[in-house]
């Protein structure tokens, strides 16, 4: 037989009892909550996997790293000596308070010298600071103070005599951010923000050339506000960017590595109290992976390998002690970054997986389940509708369709004409089976059939003929 007969007779049989159908919901439902992987747990679902890739965002034969600036130990000095102004330092912040008693006010300097050994072949170095300024007390000409954070070119030879500034070599390159809140010669007041670039162009008499400088009035000086501040140079393309409280406001063609970070405060006038403060300054270099041979040593391409358990490893090089002590700390910073991103990847993994698993799987075992459960409600729906017609059917009563008499359904006769309403079947004398009323012999166990007498199997064929002559008289 061909299987989708025998599919159709197999499936037409389940759906003839409503108990079958009962019993093939209940099987289907069982076989579904057994196989998903819900229960199952998620060994059969796989989660989707989180490939983790490290890099410098601008090249990849670059290696980006990041150092927080150290505050407590500066070269410091005061115009002064700090007779009435303080200082005051931690890792992270310095702070200056100058409290002047005259017109002559007080001038502090702080100078951190950087260690630059590693920066030379860097791409890009970029300096990221807060600073604020404010004037708690006015002085007799109102609020005074010239305070800024800078970025010199060279370390310092010395201070200057008369307020204790530091003192840079001719052709010193400086950058800086400055706040100014005083007054012009002529008695108006002056409340700006400069970002200027200077170059010392006489180191005895402290002179020096302004090469850019943009101002914005009215803008951070003496709010007693932390500005963020950026200074972002460009080695490779010979620029330097001022970025404040996010934004990119100036640029100037100008690049260096810088030697030393600078505060320097002032504040003149009796009566004024002005305070300068610096905060978490760190230093973000950009550098290459094979730095360029500008050392009296010989050289040899570096190679970086990544192992399997997410370690950097260097190899087959020769360079300065300077160059080794910078790059292996670069290595080592990037081993520890790889591996929190291994570990957080597997992390993510495990809690992905069982999560994903459970929720497209139980959406597509729950669809199927649907569309079984339906098609067989469907069907049972169907089943019950065909009961009720053959019901029906069989329960209306018989016509008679010579005079049109009403007869119960089971009646062979009808009882107003005597007309036929349906075959009459013959009785078996012998074993009771019924024939067909043109039947002379048992086909079940071989008796003959007495003629004229299919319902009675008592009669004898004589009496049979003469009742149906008597019948037919009486029909007639």
């Amino acid at each position: 037989m061909h299987p989708s007969r025998q599919a159709t007779r197999i499936l037409s049989g389940l759906m003839s009892s409503g108990r079958t159908s009962s019993c093939l919901v209940i099987g289907l439902i069982a076989v579904i909550v057994l196989l998903n992987p819900v229960y199952l747990g998620s060994s059969l679902g796989h989660a989707p996997t989180l490939t983790v890739q490290s890099g410098s965002t601008s090249t990849a034969n670059a290696i980006l790293t990041t150092t927080p600036l150290n505050l407590t130990q500066p070269n410091l000095n005061a115009s002064r000596s700090f007779q009435i102004s303080a200082w005051s330092s931690n890792s992270t912040s310095a702070r200056t308070i100058i409290n002047s008693t005259d017109a002559q006010g007080e001038t502090v300097s702080a100078v951190w010298p950087l260690d630059q050994s590693g920066m030379a072949q860097a791409e890009t170095i970029k300096y990221d600071f807060e600073f604020a300024t404010s004037v708690p007390v006015k002085g007799s000409s109102g609020p005074r103070i010239t305070a800024s954070v800078g970025l010199t070119s060279s370390t310092y030879n010395n201070w200057y005599a008369q307020n204790r500034t530091p003192a840079y070599p001719n052709n010193t390159k400086t950058l800086s951010v400055v706040n100014i809140e005083g007054s012009y010669a002529n008695g108006s007041s002056r409340r700006s923000l400069l970002l200027q670039a200077q170059q010392v162009t006489n180191a005895s008499g402290g002179n020096g050339t302004t090469l850019f400088q943009q101002e914005f009035p009215g803008y951070a000086a003496g709010d007693g506000v932390f500005h963020r501040y950026s200074i972002e140079i460009d080695l490779q393309s010979n620029r330097t960017i001022w970025i404040v409280d996010d934004t990119i406001i100036a640029m100037f063609k100008l690049s260096f590595v810088p030697a030393n970070m600078v505060l320097i405060a002032s504040a003149t006038d009796t009566g004024n109290l002005a305070v300068a403060t610096l905060e978490g300054p760190v230093q973000t270099a950009l550098l290459p992976l094979v730095p360029i041979t500008s050392t009296p040593f010989t050289s040899t391409p570096i190679t970086l390998s990544i192992s399997s358990g997410g370690q950097v490893q260097i190899s087959n090089f020769t360079t300065s002690l300077g160059q080794i002590s910078s790059l292996q700390d670069q290595i080592d910073r990037l081993s520890g970054q790889v591996g929190n991103l291994t570990s957080q990847n597997a992390q993510l993994q495990a809690r992905n997986s069982q999560w994903f698993s459970q929720w497209w799987f139980s959406i597509v075992w729950g669809l199927l389940g649907a569309v079984v459960g339906g098609f067989v409600l469907v069907s049972s729906a169907r089943m019950r509708t065909g009961r009720k017609d053959i019901t029906s059917e069989s329960g209306r009563a018989s016509s008679c369709p010579h005079c049109g008499g009403q007869m119960p359904p089971e009646a062979t006769f009808c009882g107003v004409c005597g007309t036929t309403l349906r075959e009459a079947r013959s009785l078996c004398p012998g074993c009771g089976e019924q024939m067909p009323a043109a039947s002379l012999y048992c086909g079940h166990c071989g008796t003959q059939i007495p003629v004229g007498d299919p319902i009675s199997p008592n009669r004898s064929h004589t009496s049979a003929s003469g009742s149906i002559d008597e019948n037919r008289e009486t029909w007639r």
